[in-house]
């Protein structure tokens, strides 16, 4: 094999090697988030849950819930679960218990576009159940009201539960 060759070869490698490891945003590392909402006691399906950071580092992250409560968090990206930080946390649901994104203004910017919470919306269209219409208060609604707050943190079990109330 020619050195040119070797050369042509060695940069190949190179470039596949950091293509593969690129996978999300440069510098952006997420862990595993997990967790429970309950709505006057019970498991809540098809509530979007929003995590909107309160530190420049983090992204927004996002999950929708199953039929026994529980989501795993996203964060567009960046991959699965969300980066260390600190997150305000929002609810929402629309019509038919269909979850529906918050509209977070953080969002522009910082990891979810429109249209990734428009994919998001429609997602859960897809898994939401039928039924009456699960309605939350407002102040759910907002990162800025809910009154929840979470560190996640690298290398801690972030598995969270939040109890919301309908009254």
């Amino acid at each position: 094999m020619k050195a040119r060759d070797l050369g042509w070869l060695v940069a190949l490698l190179t470039a596949g090697v950091f293509i593969a490891g690129c996978g999300g945003q440069p510098g952006v590392s997420t862990v595993p988030v997990t967790g429970t909402v309950l709505v006057d006691g019970s498991p809540a399906a098809g509530i979007a849950v929003t995590f909107s950071p309160k530190s420049p580092e983090a992204r927004v992250a996002a999950g929708v819930t199953d039929a026994s409560g529980r989501f795993t968090l996203n964060t567009a990206g960046a991959g699965q679960g969300a980066v260390p930080g600190t997150y305000a946390v929002a609810f929402a649901v629309s019509g038919g218990g269909q979850a529906a994104p918050t509209a977070d203004p953080r969002a522009a910017g910082g990891a979810l576009t429109p249209e990734q919470m428009k994919e998001i919306q429609a997602q859960q269209t897809k898994r939401a159940p039928t039924g009456p219409a699960l309605k939350l208060p407002a102040k759910y609604g907002s990162p800025d009201t809910s009154g929840f707050t979470v560190e996640v943190k690298a290398g801690a079990p972030n598995d969270f539960k939040f109890e919301l109330t309908t009254n």
